[in-house]
Order: C-alpha cells, then structure tokens, then sequence
C-alpha cells in the first residue's frame, strides 16, 4: 500500500492566521494505517529563512511554498501534505448555512440560505445582485443554465422553479413530484430540463411548453443524485437530445445511467450503501461516492471497478479539474486526488472548522466551497499547484 493509502493529515484550518498573527504554534495530526496517531505542532512564529518552521516531532516537517500555501511531510515515508487557504471569502446570506453553489464562467454565482432564499452574487467581491424568494421551503439544489443568465432550482416544497436573473423573478414553475427534489439539469441549452425526486422518480420537462414529457425512471427507493451531460461526439445533427447522458442514484445503492434520446439503459451498477453524488470525467468514465467512498466506473464495463479510493468522512460534491477532482468533505475537508489515485501528495483546501463543505465548483483556476458556516470560499491556484499535479505514477 502506498503512502498515500496508509496516512492522512489533519491541519488546523486557520493555520495561515496563526502564521499571519504570528501566533505561537498551530496543530497538525497525521493518522496512520496500524499505528497511533501523531500529534504535533508547527511553531508558525519561528519561520527560518529557508521559509521552513521548526516543528515538535522529528518526523514531520513544514514549509511555506507561498505565502498561503503550507506544505508538511512525513519524513519516514516521504509524503507531503499541501494545504491551500481561501484569498477570498463571502457570505451572502449572512446565515450559518449554505448548502447550494453554482459559478458561471461570466463572473457570477449563486448560494442559498434555510429559509428558501436564492442569491446572486459576482465572484469577485461577493457583491449580491439578485435575491430570488419563492420556495416556501428550503432549496435543495440549483444550478445556472448554460446561459449563465437563468436559474434552475429545485426544493423541499416539491417543486422547480425557473429564475431569469436579469429580469429578477421567477418565470417558471414545475410542479408533478410527489417528494423534495434532490437534483436538477439540462438538455442542451436549456429548451428541456431535468428534474430527480425523493419519491423516486426523474422527469423531464418542457420549459416552453411547462408541461413534463416523461418519468425517465421510477424507482421504489428516492433520488439522491443525478447529472445530465452532453457530449458532441455521440450526438447527431438538429437532434438536441442524441448525445446527452444521463446519470441517476438511489439511496438503495442503486446506479444506472440512461441515454436521454430513447430513454433506454445504457449501464447500471450496485453500490453496498446509499449513492452520494457523481461526476463524469469523460462519456465513459463516471465517479460515484458512497459514503466516505469514491468509485470510478467505465461505463462499458460496469462489473469492473476501475478503482476506489477512502476519506475521513462522507463524500458531500465531487468536481471534476484537470487531471483529477475536488472531492468535499464532512468533516471540513476538501482534497483533490489525481487522475492515478495516490499518485500525488495529499492536496487540501482548508477553511472551515470541521463544518461540512456541502459543495465545490470551479472556474478556469478559481474553486469555490460552500459550508455549513454560511461562507463561499474562493481558492486561486497558480504555478505551484500545476508543479504538484504534474506528478504521476
């Protein structure tokens, strides 16, 4: 087993304010595989010139790459934690709660609060734009349409709405589920779109028309998670629904994905637990979360699991980048893992107090979190994280 498979660190999550303030120290546990966790400290107000500290245990030592990057290995197996801190952060809703996020390549993102409540806000400064009120419950998901200019979202109260964010008011409403919805998407730019249930079916719908087409599926046990996506090579000309995958998760572990055209299914897999969340990495190859567990599938192959890795807690939203993906956490946590599982150092976005991130997207080099302390995170990546995510097995 790798290094990478037997150890995991744990960083206090403000540890770039201890080093600002110049604090004494700050924390840092490594978890091994069959021993007893190592406890130990950095003593953050001793920086060297080396940009080194000195540290409490031999065994470990830590560095600054740049000013907001901290790099800590674990000399005996050579091993290295890098751990990233937020340059920005916003609170929109100014709650303790955000469990929605959503970015668009235009500069803005929207959140959500417990009451109902959507925002718009710009990504640069957090500044709200739009505040949407409709759902009579709380928001459950939502996501920008390829326009970036309209807003699907789905709650608590059983219903979808459509939001136009420069007219600043719901424009349409979907209504036809029997449970809370769980999941939204689209086909193409948005003429259609997808909608998943706890009472466990998924619709599709016509927005033109506000009428639902069809149940793509309908399954005993609810929705947990479902994805849309195109892509161009499948698909045949002035056909808008050839091309499109689409992918849906059971709480009774159940996973199948469906090709949108014929509504047939094109690969089904059985997971032990209740299905998380899924990101496609290609139109073959899909991850699935399981708990603390991510699997990836080959969708032309599904009784072979390509791989599997572990974390510290529940899976909460998976993003593809690059190479690789950003997998949020439960406990607090963020991690990006490469294409080769174990084949980089453990890569950590660290903000919250070991408050779930509920979600991660990204924007050319920009990740953004949302937690359940109400903060959006915003993340900026330069030449260091692509030098550590050269590496390969």
């Amino acid at each position: 087993m790798s290094a990478a498979g037997r150890c995991s660190f744990e960083i206090q999550h403000d540890w770039l304010q201890a080093t600002v303030h110049k604090e004494e120290k700050f924390w840092v546990n490594l978890k091994i595989k069959d021993m007893p966790t190592l406890y130990a400290y950095v003593y953050c107000h001793a920086l060297q010139e080396d940009r080194s500290f000195p540290t409490s245990d031999e065994c470990l030592q830590a560095c600054l790459v740049e000013p907001d990057v901290l790099k800590v290995t674990y000399v005996p197996e050579n091993f290295s934690c890098i751990c990233y801190s937020s340059q920005k952060q916003f609170h929109p809703s100014k709650q303790l709660y955000s469990n929605v996020l959503d970015v668009t390549d235009g500069g803005l993102g929207l959140s959500t609060d417990r009451d109902g409540m959507l925002y718009v806000w710009e990504t640069t400064d957090g500044m709200v734009r739009r505040k949407f009120e409709g759902h009579c419950l709380e928001l459950t998901c939502a996501r920008f349409f390829p326009s970036g200019l309209v807003i699907l979202s789905g709650g608590l109260d059983m219903s979808c709405k459509i939001w136009s964010v420069e007219l600043g008011e719901c424009v349409r409403s979907f209504v036809g589920h029997r449970g809370s919805i769980t999941g939204v998407g689209f086909v193409g730019v948005g003429k259609q779109v997808l909608s998943g249930s706890k009472d466990g079916t998924c619709r599709l719908w016509d927005v033109g028309q506000n009428v639902c087409i069809r149940e793509i599926c309908k399954d005993d046990s609810p929705v947990t998670t479902m994805e849309a996506v195109y892509y161009s090579h499948l698909g045949r000309e002035n056909d808008p629904m050839n091309g499109n995958i689409f992918a849906v998760g059971h709480s009774s572990g159940k996973f199948d994905c469906y090709d949108l055209q014929s509504t047939t299914k094109i690969a089904e897999m059985r997971l032990p637990y209740s299905v998380g969340v899924c990101e496609f990495l290609d139109d073959r190859k899909v991850l699935v979360s399981c708990e603390d567990q991510v699997r990836l599938y080959d969708l032309s192959k599904t009784d072979t699991l390509l791989w599997q890795c572990g974390f510290t807690a529940e899976v909460n939203s998976l993003k593809k980048w690059g190479a690789g993906f950003f997998a949020a956490l439960s406990n607090g946590q963020v991690h990006y893992v490469g294409e080769h599982v174990g084949s980089l150092p453990d890569i950590q976005l660290l903000g919250p107090d070991h408050e779930p991130v509920y979600s991660v997207r990204v924007v050319d080099n920009f990740v953004f979190t949302s937690a359940r302390d109400g903060i959006i995170r915003k993340y900026e990546f330069g030449n260091s994280f692509e030098n550590f995510t050269i590496q390969t097995v």
